[in-house]
């Protein structure tokens, strides 16, 4: 990053005491600059997050406003049930035969799977209009399908039952008592609160009827606007959208349309109405910037397996081992000359080819002439390294009747040869590095100005 970014430090003043956390700060700050200056605040999957987490904010809000008699007889208001369901929509306007043609497959599907369970997924993918399995919070859903499905056991199959969209049979896979875990959209039009709670929420977003309210409920359409929200006007027209999408009789959709209305504006303005809010986001958007950019600038780089191989061989004196260690391998022979001519065989090979050297060329008879233990020893760890090749006072090579006769061949290490024996150090001080070279980058680019007079009080205390 080569353009300046001008931070006047009016508060954040360096001193012997503030310095440390006085630099986290300024650091962060760069971080966020970064990152915008990236455009990272702009991608559809940023603006996503900051959504969700919003919408969670005023779910969070609302739930604390709610009152209790708008809990439910079978769920808990913290319960989230995960489920799967075979779903045919029936449209508002089927007529009455094709209504129970529907009806009786389903009644068939459903004496199918009481004999066969296992067969519900099969059946879901080939004939349910809801493939996907999904988790479901109260007052989430229609009240029927929340009343069964709330109702059932884990691992229960439903009967067949209708709502307004359609005939369900439904099985319960999992329940949890976790709502940010499990739900990240708990806020929908199907949301139902109490009427208390609805005449609140009018209050709070100076909500007034108008004159297509009436009309649409007598004729069904309106071409006037149904209802104001902090004085905009929302219209048979936009409601007409909205009942495209939700089944159900007009006042039902009324009632839903109204209610997303509500929560929509509620959560438009969010910050505005609710400072505790407002922080909370910003420190959302602020700490997922900063990881975003990070994410690029450290984590993504410091996973490159040719940067951590460069990394190691630029800094290979830092990997050295405190007492040295032997790479070869040990030699137990019959007799002295097998062992005398075998390590003299092996001197001219590969360590990689050294197995196979004794197996064809010394054991090709089907007998065990020479033994061979190969690897890497420090000291303390075979009797025989210490003794012939570290030389340790004290070392004693205990006899083997079968293999009598030893001997090393190979080399002091004073460190590893290759990042592999060490990736997870050596990955992790890569990481260190870039951070620490992409933080000093940041440094260089700002242009910091201290407030001396805010320094001189800081230090006065």
């Amino acid at each position: 990053m080569t353009n300046k970014l001008g931070i006047l430090l009016s508060l954040l003043v360096y001193s012997l005491g503030l310095a440390a956390q006085t630099d986290s700060i300024l650091l962060a700050r760069l971080k966020v600059q970064a990152a915008i200056l990236a455009g990272m605040d702009t991608t559809p999957h940023f603006q996503k997050e900051m959504k969700a987490y919003r919408r969670q904010l005023l779910y969070e809000q609302l739930s604390k406003d709610a009152a209790p008699t708008e809990q439910t007889s079978h769920a808990s208001p913290e319960e989230m049930i995960y489920i799967c369901q075979l779903f045919k929509r029936i449209p508002q306007n089927a007529a009455p035969a094709s209504f129970r043609q529907t009806r009786q497959w389903m009644d068939s599907l459903s004496a199918c799977l009481n004999e066969h369970p296992d067969k519900l997924q099969t059946y879901i993918q080939q004939f349910s209009d809801a493939k996907d399995s999904i988790w479901i919070h109260p007052r989430q859903v229609t009240i029927e399908l929340e009343e069964q499905s709330f109702s059932l056991k884990v691992g229960e199959l439903s009967a067949p039952f209708l709502t307004p969209e359609g005939i369900h049979i439904i099985a319960v896979l999992k329940k949890e008592n976790c709502i940010q875990s499990c739900a990240p959209n708990p806020i929908n039009s199907s949301l139902r609160p109490s009427a208390n709670t609805l005449d609140d929420w009018k209050r709070r977003c100076h909500y007034a009827p108008q004159e297509g309210i009436e009309e649409l409920l007598t004729h069904g359409k309106s071409t006037h606007t149904l209802f104001t929200i902090a004085e905009k006007p929302y219209t048979g027209e936009d409601f007409a959208r909205f009942a495209t999408a939700h089944p159900a009789s007009r006042k039902r959709q009324l009632e839903l349309f109204t209610v997303k209305s509500l929560l929509d504006y509620q959560n438009e303005t969010l910050e505005q109405r609710d400072t505790t809010a407002h922080r909370l986001l910003q420190s959302f958007r602020k700490k997922r910037l900063v990881e975003l950019i990070t994410e690029r600038e450290v984590i993504r780089p410091s996973q490159d397996e040719e940067g951590i191989r460069r990394y190691f061989a630029a800094h290979h004196a830092d990997y050295q081992w405190e007492k040295p260690r032997f790479k070869g391998c040990v030699l137990y022979g019959d007799t002295k000359r097998t062992i005398k001519r075998a390590k003299k065989f092996l001197r001219k090979l590969q360590a990689g080819e050294w197995s196979d050297a004794i197996r064809l060329t010394f054991n090709a008879d089907g007998q065990t002439h020479i033994r061979l233990q190969h690897g890497i020893f420090t000291m303390g760890e075979n009797e025989v390294v210490d003794a012939l090749f570290f030389k340790r006072k004290g070392a004693r090579i205990q006899p083997d009747e079968t293999f009598p006769f030893v001997d090393v061949l190979g080399e002091k290490l004073t460190g590893p040869e290759s990042y592999q024996e060490i990736h997870s150090k050596v990955t992790d001080d890569y990481r260190n590095y870039l951070q620490q070279q992409w933080e000093r980058a940041l440094r260089a680019s700002a242009k910091v100005e201290i407030d001396q007079q805010v320094l001189k009080t800081v230090n006065n205390h």
